[in-house]
């Protein structure tokens, strides 16, 4: 199992019982690390189930998970995302939560919608205050976890007014669909530990041992989780390089990783310089680029796999000269005798292929664009969703307005609201029986 860690790998993986912050360079093997030490862990005594490590997205637990189970068959560790450990503190205390176990988690897109209504309802202009901005806002008062006090406190623009009375109907509505949002998947639990002592002291007691990937893009409600779960045993094991946090759009803050050392005291730091996926001018470039940050932990990577190819570094006009730099590039690869499959055109937002593909398309260059449209945003599978939901959960009026014209069945806007109209009159007369 410890065969071919170096010397700092073996550290961070031996490492058993207090705080330790590890900070791991570009492809220096920390998902390795992570996944040994839980081997290592379990092999030491510790219960497997005792055992929370979280990671930042589906697909990097998954390839952990995969990993840890090669070393330990069947093991009972909790592998998942901030977001999938939040829904199973929410599912396990429901009751706790106002909410009936067969709630509903709606999507971005839906929050748009129902955002979109309430404004309406509210006779807000959506062209005067547009309903992202909105729709951020209130993702912005979860993810920091504002109270009443701060809200009034930082929300002070006409704009923000708006967002504010939005936010207020659109938790009513979702507690009257028996829904959550996907910030709420973080903001409920948080808030249910932070309140009630016996969640939390049966929470730590489970989780004796927490692993957290990528702490440089924890926001504020992760950060605070992570610090409340670990400050019992205090056994908390953090992967992260600051020089990496690309998500402060998010509401990451790579600050948390700076103060640490402040959170824990005198924790174990490890540095993980070795990078085994680059070569040196590729690294030499990366170094020369990092040392600029004002705020950071020297991390000074390095490589054995030799010099390499020089880095190249192009500037363009606007983005269409960027594309036609590119293009000129592969064509020079191509006359070297490259094949087509053996090059690969990175871009920061899928928002950028439409000028990549308009150009190959113009030059002849044949290309397959990877993961630009997922399964789940697919309008055809997000009906189904919406009618097994229904299924799920009769009172999820968000999911109802989506598809009750799916197929078409002559219900327009108009008599959707009549009937809304008519189901909330019904209800009032219930309730004065």
């Amino acid at each position: 199992m410890l065969s071919g860690l170096n010397k700092e790998q073996l550290e961070g993986v031996k490492h058993i019982d207090g705080p330790c912050l590890v900070l791991a360079g570009a492809g220096s093997g920390k998902t390795k690390v992570l996944t040994t030490r839980i081997a290592y862990l379990i092999e030491q005594g510790i219960r497997d189930n005792n055992i929370l490590a979280i990671t930042f997205t589906n697909k990097a637990a998954k390839e952990m998970r995969d990993r840890l189970n090669i070393l330990v068959p069947n093991n009972q560790v909790f592998v998942g995302t901030f977001h999938s450990f939040g829904l199973k503190i929410i599912r396990e205390n429901v009751k706790l939560l106002d909410l009936a176990p067969n709630f509903t988690i709606i999507d971005a897109d839906d929050a748009l919608s129902l955002i979109k209504k309430i404004m309406k309802n509210l006779n807000y202009d959506v062209k005067e205050v547009s309903p992202y901005f909105i729709r951020n806002k209130i993702s912005f008062i979860k993810n920091e976890l504002l109270t009443e006090a701060d809200i009034a406190k930082f929300f002070n623009t006409a704009p923000e007014m708006q967002a504010v009375n939005v936010y207020h109907e659109y938790q009513k509505m979702l507690k009257k669909n028996n829904s959550v949002d996907f910030d709420d998947l973080l903001a409920l639990p948080v808030n249910l530990l932070k309140n009630n002592k016996e969640v939390l002291e049966k929470e730590q007691e489970h989780y004796k041992y927490i692993l957290i990937d990528e702490y440089q893009d924890t926001n504020e409600v992760q950060y605070k989780m992570s610090k409340l779960l670990g400050a019992k045993y205090k056994n908390i094991f953090i992967v992260g390089d600051m020089n990496q946090s690309i998500y402060r759009f998010r509401g990451a803050n790579f600050r948390n990783i700076l103060n640490f050392e402040k959170d824990y005291k005198e924790p174990r730091v490890i540095l993980l310089e070795q990078n085994y996926r680059s070569t040196k001018n590729i690294l030499d470039a990366a170094n020369s680029v990092i040392k600029n940050n004002k705020e950071r932990k020297d991390l000074e990577l390095y490589s054995n796999l030799g010099e390499g190819v020089k880095v190249k570094y192009m500037r363009s006009y606007d983005e269409k000269h960027e594309i036609t730099l590119i293009v000129e590039e592969i064509r020079k690869l191509l006359d070297m005798g490259y094949k087509e499959e053996d090059i690969a055109i990175f871009y920061r937002t899928n928002a950028q292929s439409r000028n990549v593909e308009e150009i190959l398309l113009k030059n002849n260059l044949p290309y397959k664009v990877v993961g630009s449209y997922y399964f789940y945003e697919r309008k055809e599978i997000k009906n189904l969703l919406c009618y097994l939901r229904l299924i799920n959960n009769p009172h999820d009026d968000i999911s109802l307005r989506r598809v009750i014209n799916v197929p078409k069945r002559k219900i327009g806007n108009k008599s959707v609201d009549n009937l809304e109209e008519i189901a909330k009159k019904k209800m009032y007369q219930c309730l004065k029986l």
